[in-house]
Order: C-alpha cells, then sequence, then structure tokens
C-alpha cells in the first residue's frame, strides 16, 4: 500500500507520519501489516476466527515524544531509520511478553496484553515491557546521532478494564481491534505522560501494586472521560512475588486447612538440620495456597539460624535461559540496575573472593553467565559453549552448598511448572547433591508438572487440596478481622470459590469493597434491596480475570464449547448441549474430552448419557461472561426453547430454569410467566426459600416491561407468591409480609376480581391478627367470608371460618370462636380442594384442628381438647405440608403447656425446632421458647436458668419483627419461670407488661392466668392484694366461659387459701 504526499504528491510506502520527500505529514493510521515485519504470533492473520467476545484486556499506548521536531532537522530518511529501528526494538519486547500489536500508528504503538491469548499476569507483563521499553529507547540515542539538545524519549500510558474484541474494516482492510472505553483510557493517560513516564491507571495499578514501585500521580482529568481516573507512574520493577532472598516476616493471620501440611514441611526441616538433606514438591492449582504454605513454615523457624533462598520460574520465562538462576546470584551478589557495568563487574569479583573462587578460571563464567561483558584484563573462554553450561551448573551447586555449611539453606523454587530447560537441568544435578548437605529444596507446581524425580529416595510429594467449608468460614472471619458477613454472602462465597484460598481471597475483598454490604455493629450486613440475583451478578474479581480467561483461550477450539456449555449452567447434559449447538458430534466430541482433560470439567458417565461439570464456578463465570451480549440473548433463547419442545421433565419441575433461560434472552414477558411458574412450583414443593427468589426475580423483571393490564396482573400472581412465603419465613407480621400484601391489594383495585381478592384479604387477616390488630383482622375476614359466601366457596368459606375462630379465640370469646371451628370441621373433608394451602402457605384444616384443640381446653373440655391436637398433627403429616406441620407441633406444645405437662411440650418443642431449621420456618422462635418452659420445669437450678434463657431468646426473634399475637401467653411463661426462680421482682415487671399488653391490643384470652400469677407473686408479701388478683382472675375467665382457666385459678387460690391457714395457726 502507497500514501500519496498532500502537500508534494511524492509517493510514499505505508508505515510512516510523514512524506519522505518533503515532510509534510500523512493524516492517516495503519496497521501492523503494512509497515515492518512483526513477530508471526503478533499478525492478527493468526487469530483463531473472527468470534466477537467479551474480556479483559490491559492495553497500552506507546509513542515517540516530539516526532514531529525531530522531522524539522533529520532527513526523511534519517528518520525513517530511526522510526524503524524503535519499532522494531519495542515489537521485540512486545513479543517476548507475548502482547499483540494491533496497530503501528507511525511513530507510536498500539499493544494488546490478554489477546489474541489472556495470560494471568497481563497487567505486569505490560508494565514490565513498558519498563524495557524506556530501557530500549535511552540504548538507540546512544545508537544514533541526533541533532544537537533532542534525545529519543517515548510516552506510555496502560490500562485495564473490560473490551469487546471484534474484527473491523471492510475489503481487505480489516483489523482486530479492542472497543470500549479502556483503550481510550489508556491513550488518554500516554498523551499526559512526561517524557519516557509510563501512566497507570489504578485498574492496573490494584493487579500490580505488589510488583513495582510507584509515584502516585492523583485523580486527573481526561478528555471525553466523565470522572477523573486516578493514576500512577512506574518507577522500575522490585519484583516482590519473585522476590530471590526474601525477609522471614510473619504473616498477619494462622493458616487455615493447611496444618497437615505444615506438620509434614517442618519435619522435613528438622532432618535437614540434622543433615539429612530433603526436597518436597508441593503440588496444587492456581491459587490453592502453596506459596501461603511455605510461607507458614517459613514463620515457624528462627530467621537467624537458617539462610533463605527463593526462586520463581515466570509464565514468559520458558524461554529464557537460567533466567530464575541468574535472578538468585543477582540477588545475592546485589547487581542491581542503578549500578554501571564496571561496578557490577567489581561487585561480582568481590563476591567470588569472598567465596573462595578461582578468580581466574570461574569470574568469565559468572560474569557471561550473568550478561556482564569481559573486559581486556578477563581471561577469554575458550571451551564448548555446552561445556561452558555444564561448568556453570557445576558452580552454581557448588555455591549452594558451600552456603549451607556455613547455616542451613532453605532452598524454594515456586512454579516449577514454568521452568526453563537450562534451569531444570541445573535442578537435576542439584537434586543429585541436596540429601548430602544441609539443604531443604522445596519446588511449587501445579498438577499439570511431571515431576522428574520420582525416584529419588529423598523426595517427598505434598498435594495441597481445596478448603472444606469449615476452613472457608475461618478464612472469611480472618479477612474480616472477626466481623460475621451474612449468611447469604457466605454461601455465594463458598458455592463460587470451591475452596481455592486465592478466589475466597479476591472475591470477599470485592464484596467488601462493592455497594452489596454496610457495617452494623459488629457484623456486615446486607443493604436495603440487595437481592440473592444481585449477589450472583457480581463480576469476577479483576485480580482473577485474566487467570481464568487464559485457561479458556489455552484450549483453542475447545473454548467455544466451554461458552456454550457455561450458558447452560455449571451442570449440563451432553444431550442438552448437542442440542443447541452446531457443531458436528465427533468435532464436539473431542472438545469436550480436551476440557476434560485439561481438567476444567469433570465427566460423569459416558455419551450420550454423560453430564458434564465446571471445576470451578468462576470458570463458568469467565466463559459465560466473554460471550457478546447479542450472541448470549439468541444462546439462552435457544436453550430455553429447546428445553420447552424437548424436555417436558424440566418444562414441569424446573421452571425456573426456563425463566432463567429466557430473563438471559432479555425475553422479559415470557420469563414473567415462567418465574410465576417457578414459585407456584415452589410453593407446592414447600421450597419457602426458593419461592421467594423466583418472586423476586420476576418482580425485578418489571422495570424492563410496559405498564401494561397483563403485566400489572403478572405482578399480582408475583406479589400473592411471595406473601404466604415471606409469612412462613420472616414472620406473620414482618414489614415484607405488610408491603406485599399491599402492593397486592393495590393491584386488585386494578386488576383484580372476587377470586384474586380473597387471598389479598387472606394476607391482611394474617399480618394483622399477629400484630394482634384484631379490629383490622376481624374487618378483613369478615370480607373474606362475604365473597366466600357470594361466590358459594367452600374452600374460602373454610379460610374464612378458620380466620374468624382464631381471632375470636384471641379476643376472649371461646364459644363464639367454637362455632367458627365446628363450622370448618363440617366444612371440611380430605378430599376437599387444597390449592389454597400453597397460596397462604398453611392448611386451613390443619390450623382450625390446632385451635379446636387450644379452645377446647379453654371452655373446659380437656379430653377433646387432646383428640384434637392429635388429629392435627395427623393431617399435617397426611398432607406432607412442612409448614403446617410446624404449625401443629407448636400449639399442640402450647396445649402441653397449658395442662402442665413438661415431657409432652419437650418433645413437639423440639420437632417443631428441627423442623423450622430444616426449611427456615420463624417456627423455631416459638419453639425455643416453648422448649424452654418444659427444661426449666427440673428440679436443677442450671436447667431452670438454661431454659429461661431460651424463652427469652426466643420471645424476643419472635417479636422482633412487629410480631404480638400470644404475647400474653409468651409472657405468663417467662413470668411462671421468675416465679420458680423466686425472682419476684422480675416476675412483677414482666407480669405489667403482659397486662399492659391486655390493654392495648385486646388480646384477653391469657388474661386470667397474667392475673393467677400476679396473686402468686404477692402471695408472701402482700396476701390481701394477692386474694384480690385471684378473685379478679376467677370473674374474668368465668364472664369468658374459660372453664378451663377457671379451674386453673381456682386449684391455685385453694393452695393459696390454705397456705394462709397454716401461715394464720
Amino acid at each position: 500500500m502507497k500514501l500519496t504526499c498532500p502537500s508534494c504528491g511524492t509517493e510514499s510506502l505505508s508505515g510512516f507520519k510523514f512524506c519522505g520527500e518533503c515532510g509534510a505529514k500523512f493524516d492517516v493510521r495503519f496497521s501492523s501489516s503494512d509497515s515492518i515485519p512483526v513477530p508471526a504470533n503478533a499478525s492478527i492473520d493468526t487469530l483463531d476466527g473472527n468470534i466477537a467476545e467479551r474480556r479483559q484486556l490491559t492495553v497500552m499506548f506507546c509513542d515517540l515524544v516530539d516526532s514531529t521536531q525531530l522531522s524539522d532537522y533529520l532527513d526523511p530518511e534519517d528518520l525513517r531509520e530511526i522510526i524503524h529501528h524503535y519499532q522494531k526494538a519495542c515489537g521485540e519486547i512486545v513479543h517476548r511478553y507475548d502482547g499483540h500489536i494491533a496497530q503501528f500508528l507511525g511513530d507510536g504503538l498500539l499493544v494488546y496484553f490478554g489477546f489474541p491469548h489472556a495470560h494471568e499476569d497481563d497487567a505486569r507483563r505490560a508494565a514490565v515491557s513498558a519498563l524495557e521499553m524506556i530501557n530500549a529507547i535511552k540504548a538507540l540515542n546512544r545508537a544514533f546521532t541526533l541533532p544537537k539538545n533532542h534525545t529519543l524519549a517515548v510516552r506510555i500510558g496502560i490500562n485495564t478494564g473490560l473490551v469487546v474484541t471484534s474484527e473491523l474494516g471492510s475489503g481487505v482492510k480489516k483489523e482486530h481491534l479492542a472497543l470500549g472505553k479502556t483503550p481510550n483510557v489508556a491513550a488518554r493517560l500516554q498523551s499526559l505522560a512526561g517524557a519516557n513516564q509510563i501512566l497507570i491507571s489504578d485498574a492496573s495499578y490494584q493487579l500490580i501494586k505488589d510488583d513495582f514501585n510507584f509515584h502516585p500521580k492523583g485523580k486527573l482529568q481526561i478528555k471525553g472521560i466523565a470522572e477523573a481516573v486516578t493514576a500512577y507512574q512506574v518507577i522500575e520493577s522490585i519484583d516482590n512475588k519473585h522476590n530471590i532472598i526474601e525477609a522471614s516476616g510473619k504473616t498477619s493471620s494462622k493458616i487455615i486447612g493447611r496444618e497437615h501440611e505444615l506438620k509434614k514441611l517442618l519435619s522435613l526441616w528438622d532432618k535437614t538440620v540434622e543433615g539429612q538433606g530433603c526436597i518436597a514438591v508441593v503440588n496444587g492449582d492456581a491459587g490453592i495456597g502453596k506459596s501461603r504454605l511455605l510461607k507458614a513454615c517459613r514463620d515457624e523457624l528462627n530467621s537467624d539460624e537458617y539462610q533463605l533462598v527463593v526462586a520463581r520460574c515466570h509464565a514468559y520465562g520458558e524461554t529464557s535461559t537460567f533466567s530464575p538462576v541468574v535472578n538468585v546470584l543477582q540477588r545475592v551478589i546485589g547487581l542491581t540496575a542503578s549500578l554501571s557495568v564496571d561496578e557490577k563487574r567489581n561487585k561480582l569479583r568481590s563476591f567470588l573472593e569472598r567465596e573462595k573462587f578461582d578468580i581466574e578460571e570461574d569470574f568469565p563464567l559468572f560474569a557471561t553467565f550473568l550478561g556482564l561483558p569481559l573486559s581486556a584484563r578477563d581471561k577469554a573462554i575458550i571451551i564448548s559453549p555446552q561445556k561452558r553450561k555444564t561448568r556453570m551448573i557445576e558452580l552454581v551447586a557448588e555455591l549452594l552448598v558451600r552456603s549451607s555449611q556455613q547455616l542451613p539453606m532453605l532452598l524454594i523454587f515456586e512454579d516449577l511448572h514454568w521452568v526453563d530447560p537450562s534451569t531444570l537441568e541445573l535442578l537435576n544435578n542439584l537434586i543429585d547433591v541436596v540429601p548430602q548437605h544441609n539443604i531443604f529444596a522445596v519446588f511449587t507446581c501445579r498438577p499439570n508438572f511431571d515431576i522428574p524425580w520420582r525416584e529419588s529416595d529423598s523426595l517427598n510429594i505434598l498435594h495441597v487440596d481445596n478448603l472444606e467449608q469449615i476452613d472457608i468460614e475461618s478464612m472469611l472471619l480472618s479477612l474480616t478481622n472477626n466481623k460475621a458477613l451474612p449468611p447469604e454472602i457466605i454461601e455465594h462465597i463458598v458455592n463460587k470459590t470451591d475452596g481455592i484460598p486465592l478466589f475466597v481471597e479476591e472475591l470477599t475483598k470485592m464484596l467488601l469493597e462493592s455497594d452489596l454490604l454496610r457495617f452494623v455493629g459488629n457484623k456486615f450486613v446486607l443493604n436495603d434491596a440487595v437481592s440473592e440475583n444481585l449477589i450472583l451478578e457480581q463480576s469476577i474479581p479483576a485480580t482473577l480475570q485474566d487467570s481464568l480467561t487464559a485457561r479458556l483461550d489455552s484450549m483453542g477450539a475447545a473454548k467455544e464449547v466451554a461458552q456454550l456449555g457455561a450458558a447452560l449452567g455449571r451442570e449440563f447434559s451432553y444431550r442438552l448441549l448437542r442440542s443447541v449447538i452446531s457443531k458436528g458430534q465427533d468435532e464436539l466430541d473431542a472438545a469436550l474430552q480436551d476440557l476434560v482433560d485439561a481438567e476444567l470439567l469433570y465427566r460423569r458417565g459416558l455419551p450420550p448419557n454423560a453430564d458434564f461439570i465446571f471445576k470451578h464456578a468462576l470458570i463458568q463465570d469467565a466463559a459465560a461472561s466473554s460471550l457478546l451480549k447479542s450472541h448470549k440473548q439468541k444462546l439462552h433463547q435457544r436453550i430455553a426453547s429447546v428445553l420447552i419442545d424437548e424436555y417436558t421433565t424440566i418444562t414441569e419441575n424446573r421452571p425456573e430454569q426456563i425463566a432463567h433461560h429466557f430473563t438471559a434472552a432479555a425475553n422479559y414477558e415470557t420469563a414473567l410467566d415462567w418465574w410465576i411458574k417457578a414459585g407456584s412450583h415452589a410453593l407446592e414443593q414447600s421450597a419457602s426459600v426458593e419461592a421467594i427468589e423466583h418472586a423476586k426475580q420476576g418482580l425485578n423483571l418489571l422495570q424492563h416491561v410496559s405498564d401494561s393490564e397483563r403485566n400489572r396482573r403478572r405482578e399480582l400472581y408475583l406479589q400473592m407468591t411471595l406473601g404466604p412465603v415471606l409469612t412462613a419465613t420472616k414472620g406473620y407480621a414482618a414489614p415484607e409480609v405488610e408491603n406485599a400484601y399491599k402492593r397486592a391489594h393495590e393491584l386488585c383495585k386494578t386488576v383484580g376480581v372476587g377470586e384474586d381478592l380473597f387471598p389479598v384479604l387472606w394476607g391482611f387477616y394474617a399480618f394483622s391478627v399477629v400484630r394482634s390488630e384484631f379490629l383490622e383482622a376481624l374487618d378483613a375476614a369478615t370480607q373474606m367470608l362475604d365473597i366466600a359466601d357470594k361466590l358459594q366457596d367452600e374452600s374460602m368459606q373454610i379460610e374464612s371460618h378458620q380466620a374468624l375462630g382464631l381471632i375470636n379465640y384471641f379476643m376472649g370469646q371461646p364459644q363464639l370462636a367454637m362455632r367458627h371451628i365446628e363450622k370448618v370441621l363440617e366444612l371440611d373433608s380430605k378430599s376437599r380442594d387444597r390449592s389454597f394451602t400453597y397460596k397462604s402457605g398453611q392448611d386451613a384444616g390443619v390450623c382450625n384442628l390446632a385451635f379446636a384443640a387450644l379452645n377446647s381446653w379453654l371452655l373446659g373440655n380437656a379430653e377433646q381438647a387432646e383428640h384434637y391436637s392429635k388429629q392435627a398433627i395427623q393431617l399435617a403429616r397426611e398432607l406432607d405440608h412442612p409448614f403446617s406441620l410446624a404449625y401443629a407441633l407448636n400449639f399442640s406444645a402450647w396445649l402441653s403447656y397449658m395442662q402442665g405437662k413438661p415431657e409432652k411440650t419437650k418433645i413437639y418443642a423440639q420437632e417443631e425446632i428441627d423442623l423450622s431449621e430444616e426449611h427456615a420456618f420463624f417456627w423455631i422462635h416459638k419453639g425455643k421458647l416453648l422448649l424452654g418452659w418444659a427444661l426449666a420445669q427440673a428440679d436443677d437450678m442450671e436447667e431452670i436458668k438454661r431454659g429461661h434463657s431460651l424463652i427469652k431468646d426466643g420471645f424476643h426473634a419472635y417479636k422482633e419483627p412487629g410480631a404480638r399475637l400470644g404475647q400474653t401467653l409468651q409472657i405468663a411463661i417467662d413470668t411462671s419461670i421468675c416465679l420458680r426462680e423466686g425472682n419476684t421482682e422480675e416476675g412483677l415487671e414482666i407480669v405489667a407488661n403482659g397486662l399492659q399488653a391486655v390493654d392495648e391490643t385486646g388480646e384477653v384470652f391469657w388474661h386470667a392466668e397474667l392475673l393467677r400469677l400476679k396473686a402468686e407473686l404477692l402471695s408472701k408479701d402482700d396476701p390481701e392484694q394477692s386474694l384480690n388478683y385471684y378473685q379478679q382472675a376467677i370473674s374474668i375467665a368465668e364472664q369468658q366461659a374459660a372453664l378451663g382457666l377457671v379451674q386453673r385459678v381456682t386449684d391455685s387460690m385453694d393452695a393459696f387459701t390454705a397456705q394462709q391457714r397454716v401461715v394464720n395457726k
């Protein structure tokens, strides 16, 4: 391709900013394919296909400073030569670190690290490349004669972030470019950098902050970017993660879940100190904690009693001969970058003299090995390169052995899976030497590395496994300084990280810095309106993105299969994948086998009946997030359609899966219908937590659809699903329950008819009655009965009479309550339609029997009460409805308390607690209260106190969301234990609260019992007042026709009277 100068008309080759004849500037950009040759792997011709995708990328812009001024002083041919060498030098550096030159922009470069193939340290590669480019430019200054007061320099900007990579252009002129904010910020940072300065964004800084020295530049206002960008200048590499000799500073936290491995390493060290050198290979996946384990081992040692040598292989060092060994020697000798060549030679000479090496013979070998030029006085090396290499291996081993004779040596070689062949040869030689000396050689590697010394008697292999959940939870407490995280966040971290400590740490840090959490008291809590879906939508931490993408990129053509599988879920079947993918069977099978061999997938069974599971949830997330949104939406639409057409089992039993795929396909109205089905199905299965999440998922989609009558009706169904399950898990009186039913009531006014209004009224009744707002509850229940009678719907009539019976029971009208209870008994049958059980979350027949028992006891029929109680539990078990069973168990325990039977109370309460723990029911709090009463009937004072503590905890947790129903009975229980403890003063305070509650709410069914308890509390100190309260109690019980309470108070007063006779005598 040629360019025509707009000034003089001369044709020039593409690749320059200026005309070769007159020096006029070309306003054109061109790619590497039109410029000087670049490494083959940097050419867009080698990219795997033309599929656009989303990925994290580190983008570098590099520009030659003041090149326009140079054109005023240099002949264009000379300028061409300089730019040619500048581009060549930069191209070689980029190639060395496996970067991709996307474009040569005349005297500028656009470079990608992480495309077309990602690496787990792309940001670091970019920064190291930038530093080397500056050194290369300084070398060019020495190579070329430049005009006076002119030097070559570059400006470099680096940024990391999300991009879309896509092939752009038309015809033969096409380029793969990264689109998005990320390259724009990198370009602007480059323009703000000074000569030979590297500016990086905060996003890049967070990935490499431990590897370099920086100078903070503060917040920079960048043209075209709304928010100021925090920038840092890269000064130099400090290689902290790759230290050769490290200080043995203590770690900040105790090692978790690696106690066995640590004990093994320390025992091997003890053998080494005794003169028997040992070799250990610590093997495990990336991020599993191999380095952390070695650091914990060092922390156990006394730093004055051993010497530490640490080397690390680099991913980009597999072809750099002896790279980690050279770095070791440079550190040991002190050959820093700031020293001149002569100073480095002098330091090396002094070091070798101190270590008693033969200067004449060995200095030239060490100097050449370390890349130092020989001076005229140095002896020339006349042996062959192979013999020179062999001799250097011997010299390095000799140096280590000499050092170990002074102090035992801990020699650590990290990341052996990236070792270069020459270094591995040196290590093979060293392995034979270690057992005879005080050297403990420890190597870390990943499972794919073939350990060459398996036959050595001195070799010990330690495989580091994933952490168990209990260890993850301990690690979370360590990361949060013992501040508790919400259960939802813990579950998310456990599920996403698969026990890999690095994943746990980085995901936790990201979540702590997010808007999901706030700190309250001594714990973290979820912010308002944070749903499980919002937690799941959190992106992969940037610190892990490169590593995960690198693993996917390494799979070649199999990556597309991984992406499609990720869209299906963490686990997917071969049959389903085969139904949605366009590849042939042989090609698909080969790709899946590659993914299994690479341990990205696990396979269970054999095709066509095989299932596949992503080894790590974050790998699945990385694969799914790399798809373009438009492609992903089409894919999810296709998956949903296939599931509906070919998988009836999923359609019927897993509607949430189809809802998920329609949501991901942005087919929101269809997704709403499926979320409604999913919520209803979960209700039928008594899966309360799942029903809540399905309903919330649907409600979240309403913002994406129009405010039509159809969509309002959809919202009504979702709110009606949410109401009963929130009742079951949060409690009837929780604000969330009120909000759901209030919104449903509003929607009924616009779209609802009688049938739709009925469950909403039921929700208002339930919410009101549990808050002891009896008049509001009575009004709602009366309206329910009106609708039921109008529609002649027996199921609705049962619900309405059961509600009215319950209200009248608590309002102290047991005879009226019994009329409604008996009406339900008349209408109810085992064969009736029980669909409303799943709408309300509880079965009216079970509830009615439970209150038939309580009401019968109040009316003085203890035998009938026992009969109804057993029937309630039996019916709940037959229906296999856990919430109704918890309901029946609670009130059977309640009845047993009223009867004064602690052992029966304990049995019912314990089963209630166990069932509630399993299903996350709020009944657990009531169960603990009743269990506490049963325990407190023991003669042992410690047991009484333990029971009293359970009572207080249960009562507090029950009333926390605003529940007040039955509080007079619960206060009576609390008061009765104060009596057993002999704590009259506290008992009087508590019973006063109960009597106040009677006045405030009208809950009078247990009024007589509160007065009886107050009489007992006063019986010793004020017998006259005590007798007065007994008489009041009997009067109230008789007015209510509560014969059970009349008998209870009478028995107590008779005992009091008898006692008084004894006292009077």
